[in-house]
């Protein structure tokens, strides 16, 4: 059984067809789903202590694992779609033949040139001309939002970085010589 939010009827699969989902769909999820998750959560643990039947256990850091997993989305370009907008685009590239999974990766990744959209597309030079990638490009940009900018943190020797720990360079290790 899937994790329902609390007073609602569990999920039911409508189709059995997988579809991919792009980044803005999975964040939008996560965004809705997580505080109803907390309250389930305790329900849950509420209803096995009332039980004697024995429910499946979710694991402890459930709510932090869909927390990370909305952050983390939120610093990429789904950060700043809507599922109306990913919409809007499949609609708009449906001229263009593309398979679901390159719709999906052009969603995710947001190419804002034609280098970066011909590794998203396969086949790509066989199945589109010059002009008509110009024309993918362009799409996408006027359809997508602009990307988060990343956060930049200078680092204590004033270089500019990831926000992660610099590891230590390794201490040289004296030679040893053979006797």
């Amino acid at each position: 059984q899937i994790l329902s939010p609390p007073g609602s009827s569990p999920m039911k699969i409508i189709s059995a067809t997988p579809t991919p989902l792009t980044n803005a769909e999975v964040h939008s999820w996560l965004s809705e789903s997580i505080p109803s998750i907390s309250s389930s959560l305790k329900i849950r643990a509420h209803k096995a202590s009332k039980s004697a039947l024995s429910l499946k256990p979710l694991p402890d850091n459930h709510l932090r694992i869909h927390t990370q997993a909305a952050a983390y989305l939120s610093a990429v370009p789904a950060g700043k779609q809507t599922t109306e907008v990913v919409a809007e685009l499949m609609g708009k590239l449906g001229a263009y033949a593309l398979t679901d999974e390159e719709v999906v990766m052009v969603a995710n990744e947001r190419p804002a040139s034609m280098v970066v959209l011909c590794a998203v597309l396969r086949d790509y030079s066989s199945r589109f001309s010059d002009e008509q990638m110009k024309e993918m490009v362009d799409i996408i940009s006027k359809t997508l939002p602009e990307p988060p900018v990343p956060e930049v943190q200078v680092l204590e020797d004033g270089d500019v970085g990831p926000d992660e720990p610099r590891a230590e360079p390794a201490a040289e290790s004296p030679m040893v010589e053979d006797e």
